[in-house]
């Protein structure tokens, strides 16, 4: 805990506007949801007043709104609505004099071409414990400028700790404070009997499902994203249902021209995790794929993995935004590129073009790649093995402890029975 909080006076004194910050706002602004019309600020005040959420396009209107006698500590979700569609927007937030002051960009229309200025997409996911690590990822991030942020997951290490959710935001305040952004849900987001009541309490999702907090999707131009909650087990089937008529819909009643997929657990992996089972046991993999999903993103294993199922649905695994490392587990034909780092992935999209660029925190690139819509990898080389750092032997499999406890059991049984008949021979 007291590494926390040095971290966190060491991340705020770094600020540019942690002064005026610290003694208003606990956490935030945060820029969620965003829209083709609208976007959410959220914050977290730490004295009473009347809070102000002013936007301005330059040369445009201004949109305001008042949330009158908010409590100390009281965290509050502004929506922004009536925006004008791909354009920049300068905002502040006052709480009796001004407290922030940042700019984002609108998403593009439904159906529009992405523009160029707004094309820089990074994915990045499972910050949790290494919180020098995280800092590092952070501003290798805003080093490249993006307008929209895909979290794949695992913020904190505790979902029921107040103090991680802390940390987490006085890391990323002056990322999350610029670049609106989309988190997957995570499994630990989720406190012991199923609590996700910080999650849904800092949390705004584009909504849509009959599950908003859990599952959801947006469309950002001519790109469809859809969250899906991979923690459900997909057994009562409602996930699913929606599901598929969110991905039936999203070429024709959305006008989405790449569809990407994405959740904190994956159906493949090459890491310590593996497959999740019960997205193959409920056919989630042949579904996205019958579909035609362009792109599946995922977190969960703390690597860089990049793959392609033989039916065509292209993954990323990006969880090395500051947890513990993982090793590469076991050998799969699927997987294309591995590699046990820290990092960000940055997506450029050019009309049904997606390229990709996996960077580390020095700014070191793991791999470029990229593909046309429903198209094949196309990168110089796989780099999977013998560069990258394979499960050590010694390492406990739990199949191997297993094996090892049962092999075990047998010996001590067959010398206690080797024992007792020596005794009677006796």
């Amino acid at each position: 805990m007291r590494t926390h909080h040095v971290l966190a006076l060491v991340v705020l004194g770094a600020l540019g506007h942690a002064r005026a910050q610290d003694r208003a706002l606990l956490k935030g602004p945060l820029l969620q949801d965003v829209r083709h019309d609208g976007v959410t600020v959220s914050v977290q005040v730490a004295r009473a007043g009347d809070l102000v959420v002013v936007a301005r396009a330059r040369g445009g209107a201004e949109v305001r709104r008042t949330r009158e006698g908010i409590d100390a500590g009281a965290v509050a979700h502004v929506e922004l609505g009536g925006l004008t569609p791909a354009t920049r927007y300068d905002y502040e937030v006052t709480l009796g004099r001004a407290i922030a002051r940042g700019s984002f960009h609108t998403a593009p229309a439904p159906g529009a071409v992405v523009p160029s200025h707004l094309s820089t997409i990074v994915v990045y996911g499972d910050d949790r414990t290494q919180h020098d690590e995280h800092a590092r990822v952070v501003r290798a991030i805003r080093r490249d400028r993006p307008t929209l942020l895909l979290h794949s997951g695992d913020l904190v290490e505790d979902g029921s700790d107040e103090s991680h959710w802390q940390t987490f935001f006085d890391i990323e305040r002056d990322l999350l404070a610029s670049t609106p952004v989309h988190f997957a849900l995570g499994n630990h987001e989720i406190g012991w009997g199923g609590d996700i009541s910080l999650w849904q309490r800092y949390v705004r999702t584009p909504g849509g499902s009959p599950r908003p907090d859990r599952y959801w999707a947006t469309s950002y131009g001519h790109i469809r994203i859809i969250g899906i909650d991979s923690n459900d087990d997909f057994a009562d089937g409602e996930q699913r249902r929606w599901l598929e008529t969110e991905l039936r819909d999203a070429r024709t009643r959305h006008r989405a021209r790449l569809v990407f997929a994405m959740a904190h657990h994956g159906p493949y992996s090459s890491g310590r995790h593996g497959n999740h089972r019960a997205m193959h046991a409920f056919g989630i993999p042949e579904l996205l794929e019958r579909h035609r999903v362009d792109l599946f993103l995922q977190g969960h294993d703390h690597v860089y993995e990049r793959g392609e199922s033989p039916a065509g649905l292209k993954y990323l695994i990006s969880g090395g935004a500051g947890a513990p490392l993982y090793p590469w587990l076991r050998r799969s034909t699927l997987t294309r590129a591995f590699e046990a780092a820290h990092h960000h992935v940055r997506l450029v999209v050019r009309d049904t073009a997606v390229s990709i660029t996996a960077v580390r925190p020095d700014g070191g690139v793991i791999e470029r790649c990229s593909f046309q819509g429903p198209g094949r990898w196309k990168c110089g080389r796989d780099i999977v093995t013998p560069d990258s750092p394979a499960w050590p032997l010694w390492a406990p499999r739990p199949w191997i402890v297993l094996v090892a406890v049962a092999v075990a059991a047998l010996v001590a049984s067959a010398l206690v029975v080797r024992a007792r008949r020596r005794a009677e021979g006796r």
